[in-house]
């Protein structure tokens, strides 16, 4: 089990645990300040401001939002996330990251899947697209998306400029997106406002605000999951999990990801991501814990046993994605969009 120092670390370890502990260290305010001469000093004497003390729940949860939404796995480093990327400007927020690591209200944050409580979201959109159910999960699905790579990275090949500065975006997830399978994340018991009305306790699938690439869909509807009993759920608890399954099933990225993957690390050379048909055969499924992303999630990392790097990227923190037919679904529940800043932002229809 990971100790509290070594939860501290994972949260300085990546992008977006360490904008995490930023927005927590200046409450969502501009960093750095305009006019500021020294980043640096300006975020040391906020971090001092807190005292140690463990942020409100609804910071930490604002926190963790902030922290997903400016992930962007397409373009440059925000200003904010170059600035921490200096150790020494990152290690200013370590009293931060010690008080979230230590904070037993978020406990769940480094751990592994709940399969008492997992929920899959369909988002209807402002198009009126309708809301279906989650599929089974099925391998061959997992074996198309593959393939489907495959072809695109002939097609990128023959296609797009070789240089990785080139102006070039297109497919910039690891995860399996737009394959069909069924992804899901834990429910957790919160108060939420309804109106002038705080409402509680409210179940609220965690996956209806950590949405990388959100799009500001308007309503939303979640079913609850059951996965079969036996089902194989492989754990990435940090980083290193990562890059051993990619090292088990590698399948190369590189022409399609070079462009949009340089422009988030600034490495060139060679990509690969999980060759997700291979890895239905391995298990069923694959939970990546809030703390592993914010220590993995848009850091090129070296693959063992390659010239290669990977990036996790497009996989929502507690999300699990399912491989296999092993899931079932019950009844649905309707979900609106609100005005409201996490964690109200939905709130049951």
């Amino acid at each position: 089990m990971a100790t509290v120092d070594d939860r501290s670390a994972q949260l300085l370890a990546g992008p977006r645990g360490r904008r995490l502990c930023l927005h927590l260290a200046v409450a969502g305010s501009l960093w750095p300040p305009r006019g500021t001469t020294d980043p640096r000093d300006a975020l040391r004497r906020a971090v001092a401001g807190l005292g140690g003390a463990a942020p409100p729940p609804e910071l930490l949860w604002a926190g963790l939002v902030a922290a997903v939404d400016s992930g962007r796995y397409w373009q440059g480093p925000e200003d904010a996330d170059a600035l921490l990327a200096d150790p020494g400007t990152a290690a200013v927020l370590r009293p931060v990251a010690d008080a979230v690591a230590a904070d037993q209200r978020v406990g769940w944050w480094w751990e592994d899947l709940d399969r008492a409580t997992q929920t899959s979201i369909s988002w209807p959109g402002a198009d009126d697209a309708p809301a279906t159910a989650p599929s089974t999960g099925d391998r061959a699905r997992a074996r198309r998306w593959s393939s489907s790579l495959v072809a695109e990275e002939d097609r990128a090949a023959r296609g797009r400029p070789a240089d990785p500065t080139a102006a070039w975006s297109g497919s910039w997830w690891s995860a399996p997106c737009l394959s069909g399978l069924p992804h899901t994340s834990r429910t957790r018991t919160a108060s939420v406002r309804v109106g002038a009305a705080l409402v509680s306790p409210v179940p609220t699938p965690v996956g209806l605000h950590l949405v990388e690439d959100e799009m500001g869909w308007p309503t939303a509807r979640t079913w609850p999951v059951r996965a079969r009993d036996g089902a194989r759920v492989l754990k990435i608890r940090g980083p290193q999990d990562w890059v051993d399954l990619v090292a088990r099933h590698p399948l190369p990225a590189t022409a399609s990801r070079r462009h949009d993957w340089y422009s988030c690390t600034g490495r060139t050379g060679e990509w690969l991501v999980p060759d997700w048909g291979s890895v239905a055969d391995e298990v069923d499924a694959v939970h990546v814990s809030v703390g592993a992303w914010s220590a993995t999630a848009g850091r090129a990392l070296d693959v063992p046993g390659s010239t290669a790097a990977t990036v996790l990227a497009g996989w929502d923190p507690d999300a699990t994605w399912w491989l296999t037919d092993c899931v079932e679904s019950g009844d649905p529940t309707d979900w609106v969009r609100t005005d409201e800043d996490p964690p109200d932002r939905w709130v049951p229809a």
